[in-house]
């Protein structure tokens, strides 16, 4: 088969694959995967830090921003204490969690 005949025969399926995951968008994002990765949702967390249970993901925001940036974030329940998990992209581009404090 000539190559543009083979070209012409991927494209139709090449371009509704890419117009299916424009519509589907991103994966794991969203409040179902921050669920599923042990997070608080936004109102918990806000009345932990209200009521002084957590303290403000703003506390720790500088200095991680220091070690690169901050992609995502969600508090957590962890060793018996609330803290923050946060996926950072290192000046690399590699994209690490960080549990913080």
């Amino acid at each position: 088969m000539p190559i543009k005949a083979a070209m012409s025969k991927l494209a139709l399926p090449t371009l509704l694959l890419g117009a299916a995951l424009l519509v589907a968008g991103p994966a794991d994002v969203g409040p179902a995967t921050a669920h599923a990765q042990g997070c608080l949702s936004k109102s918990q967390a806000q009345a932990l830090v209200d009521s002084g249970q957590a303290p403000p993901f703003s506390a720790f925001y500088a200095s991680l921003q220091q070690q690169g940036q901050v992609v995502s974030s969600c508090m957590i329940l962890s060793g018996g204490g609330y803290k923050y998990k946060a996926m950072l992209r290192k000046p690399n581009g590699q994209v690490v969690p960080v549990i913080v404090p």
